[in-house]
């Protein structure tokens, strides 16, 4: 095997090991949203800022998941924010909350390190079925506890904010 085919050999599992991630990354929020019963339409994609170093959007703009999502080359891994319209469906003008969080995750071979907001990151085997309710109740839980504990409000992962 030439050097060459070497590298390339590498390169193309290195870009496989990232494709599954990003896949991953794409899958867990839509897990989470069908979990929780979240309408598709209050559900936003937030993009890296570079300049501010945080995923954000004016209020005005929608991105689609492949054009928010973002791969941090230091830290090897894909991330995206979430804003989650705590509105009255159909009923505009009248003030509400939104919610907003990182999700990031990191792939192996086998599995992949999961960031979810706030909580501790997890390892999540490809494929593997039924580890997705202990960690979306514990989201709930860390979000429902960011409207009813004061000094949670400013955690970093799981950002509360008022929207007119």
């Amino acid at each position: 095997m030439s050097a060459y085919e070497e590298l390339y050999s590498l390169a193309q599992d290195w870009v496989t090991r990232q494709d599954k991630a990003k896949a991953a990354l794409e899958e867990v929020i839509k897990h989470f949203v069908k979990y929780c019963g979240i309408p598709y339409d209050r559900v936003r994609y937030l993009p890296w800022n570079e300049a501010k170093q945080v995923f954000l959007a004016r209020a005005d703009e929608s991105f689609a998941f492949f054009q928010a999502c973002h791969f941090d080359g230091a830290k090897d891994e894909w991330a995206v924010g979430v804003s989650i319209s705590l509105a009255t469906p159909g009923v505009t003008g009248r003030a509400h909350a939104k919610v907003g969080f990182t999700v990031r995750v990191k792939g192996n071979e086998s599995d992949f390190i999961l960031t979810f907001g706030a909580l501790k990151p997890q390892t999540v085997p490809y494929g593997a079925s039924g580890w997705g309710q202990a960690l979306f109740d514990a989201a709930i839980d860390d979000l429902k506890e960011t409207f009813t504990t004061p000094k949670t409000r400013d955690a970093i992962g799981f950002r509360v904010e008022l929207s007119e």
